[in-house]
């Protein structure tokens, strides 16, 4: 290891690593520690460097414990002193390498901000010309990134957020998201449907996804990616093409895809063990699809620029991502039919045409999602639940335009039907005098008059819970423009007292008995994913003609307003994209930083849906 103040090189037998400090950074320290461990345990380098900083720390508490004893003998020290002398500590690496055959190098650098770091890792042997594309070509590669984002986003000739800090905070959050791509290898472990028997591990395999942050959740999460992608696929389709075709591998022969890929003991490592085993019967929003349907749309958009251009003027570059994404649309549909089976399979309701979440408990619905959001009282067979049936009415809307894109007109006619049949069974999910759709659950259980025990379940009935369930018939954009149900929805959406805040829409009414409760997680917090579909729907219907267009244009620009401007001003105060944000004070939540769905503002700010 060779280290300045401005550099630090260090040399193994098979690579190169320098790390450049700019020279407009002011560095405080640089130090380092490197040693050997086994191979398997590589992930777990931090493990081993914190114990060392700790052993320093604690030697320089020491010494200056030691050193203010000998000046002041007789006085005792306060636990307030001995505060400030840890406070004033800056534990830091021994600058040696153990060994002579280390596979492991910390770097430990500290600077005042702002300040600016270059990072080059390179294999040997290698090729000379990578100097020159780490280096001499970092501004022309800066260029070409701010180019191609400007092409995608187009923020520069933005109204709203044209100037300079919305586009660098904009490249924040879509740079963070794409670069947590990453990938997995391993097995999930699942729960073995004999009862009594252990979990079985699945089949090995690899699986490039998405995280949603990738210090507190470094895995793949079924429908966070089905958002995630939204954004990578208007920067480069054939990345989305390669994420969904992983995504497709985990599927088993039933159609099931577990809805959390926890592969490999780093993965394993960062969650619970009560949340480990994967069921497979439990589901998780098909949000995937919302990626497939805009691949859908890019390559029907090349088909008429190709009709329209006859002349052969269109780029040859969007005929071949067009080509890449029917290509892989054609491949995938056989999948796509599966896991629209399981799901209609696995997750159907008491009644034709209704549907219900499994692994419910009575605080929690996590294959939903939305976690903690109020339902019935008593999970029950008979629950029916709005929120699936929407996801399924649209699934059948999706698998049917597809259907026709892939000429496979047989199947086209039986998913049109699914979707009018499942359309029509929201009407049982109508409250006409609240205006809102709701849950069907078991609220009581009736008890023996004699003895006092349970005796049954209550019959099922409306759950008067408003909140995201209650507007995803309206996010999903399955009712008609000239629907009243879609005017009483854009009503009560707009009403302060219940879901609207000027920070963005709220999970849980306002004035609901269970806002901010319990687990508080979606029980008022704002989500951007939520309020992306929404934002999406909105725009739809104010560009169609209707009863509500103009109630929809105005309550469009009212909450996208709110929803950039507070994560904007989150981001400019502490420098982070949160999980999820404060209804009340507009603060960030959850944990931080979180590129994952909360990007999305990107696609808000550029008004691309």
């Amino acid at each position: 290891v060779a280290a300045t103040n401005r550099t630090i090189i260090v040399d193994g037998k098979t690579y190169h690593l320098v790390i450049n400090e700019e020279e407009a950074s002011s560095s405080l320290e640089t130090h380092f520690w490197g040693g050997s461990m086994p191979r398997s345990d590589l992930w777990k380098a931090k493990d081993w460097v914190l114990p060392t900083l700790m052993t320093d720390m604690k030697a320089q508490l020491d010494d200056i414990v030691s050193e203010r004893q000998q000046k002041k003998p007789r006085k005792r020290m306060t636990k307030r002193e001995y505060k400030e002398m840890q406070d004033s500590i800056f534990p830091a690496l021994p600058d040696l390498i153990v060994g002579k055959k280390g596979n492991f190098v910390a770097i430990q650098k500290a600077f005042k901000m702002p300040f600016k770091m270059t990072v080059t890792f390179r294999p040997m042997p290698m090729d000379e010309r990578i100097d020159t594309l780490s280096h001499a070509r970092e501004g022309e590669l800066k260029e070409a990134f701010d180019k191609n984002f400007e092409s995608v986003f187009k923020l520069q000739s933005s109204a709203d957020y044209g100037d300079a800090k919305h586009i660098q905070f904009a490249k924040y959050a879509f740079g963070n998201l794409i670069g947590s791509i990453t990938y997995f290898y391993g097995s999930s472990l699942v729960q073995n449907p004999v009862d009594g028997r252990p979990p079985t591990l699945s089949e090995p395999g690899p699986l490039v996804t998405g995280v949603p942050s990738r210090s507190f959740f470094p895995r793949g999460f079924l429908w966070d990616e089905g958002f995630h992608q939204l954004l990578v696929v208007e920067w480069d389709p054939k990345i989305t093409v390669k994420v969904l075709r992983h995504w497709f591998s985990r599927m088993d022969e039933n159609g099931w895809i577990p809805r959390e890929q926890i592969l490999g003991d780093e993965a394993l490592s960062k969650v619970p063990e009560q949340f480990r085993i994967q069921s497979p019967d439990v589901a998780n929003p098909p949000a995937l699809l919302l990626s497939i349907e805009r691949l859908m749309t890019i390559v029907l958009q090349q088909k008429k620029e190709m009709e329209v251009h006859v002349d052969g003027t269109s780029s040859e570059e969007a005929e071949g991502v067009a080509m890449i994404a029917e290509q892989f649309l054609k491949e995938t549909w056989p999948k796509l039919q599966r896991w629209y089976k399981w799901l209609k399979k696995t997750q159907k309701g008491p009644d034709t045409g209704t549907f219900r979440w499994r692994g419910r408990t009575s605080t929690h619905t996590l294959s939903s999602g939305l976690d903690d959001y109020p339902r019935g009282e008593f999970p029950s067979e008979k629950d029916r639940h709005v929120d699936l049936l929407s996801w399924m009415a649209y699934a059948a809307g999706v698998l049917g335009r597809l259907s026709t894109l892939v000429r496979d007109s047989e199947r086209t006619t039986f998913f049109e039907r699914d979707q009018q049949l499942f359309i029509a069974s929201l009407e049982k999910h109508w409250h006409e005098e609240d205006g809102l759709f709701y849950d069907f659950g078991v609220r009581n259980v009736i008890h023996d008059a004699e003895t006092g025990e349970p005796k049954m379940y209550s019959p099922p009935e409306l759950i008067p819970h408003f909140g995201y369930v209650s507007v995803f018939p309206l996010a999903l954009r399955l009712l008609k423009p000239s629907d009243p149900r879609l005017g009483r929805l854009l009503e009560a959406l707009s009403d302060p007292k219940r879901l609207w805040s000027e920070y963005g829409l709220r999970s849980l009414s306002k004035k609901d008995r269970l806002f901010g409760r319990g687990e508080d997680y979606w029980r008022g917090k704002i989500w951007i994913n939520i309020n992306f579909l929404v934002l999406k729907a909105l725009h739809e219907y104010s560009h169609v003609e209707g009863p509500y267009q103009a109630e929809a244009a105005k309550l469009y620009s009212s909450l996208r307003t709110n929803v950039v401007s507070n994560i904007f001003s989150r981001y400019v105060k502490n420098g982070f994209i949160f999980e999820n944000y404060d209804s009340i004070t507009g603060v960030g939540k959850g944990c931080h930083p979180f590129t994952g769905w909360s990007s999305l503002v990107v696609l808000i700010m550029a008004e691309r849906y």
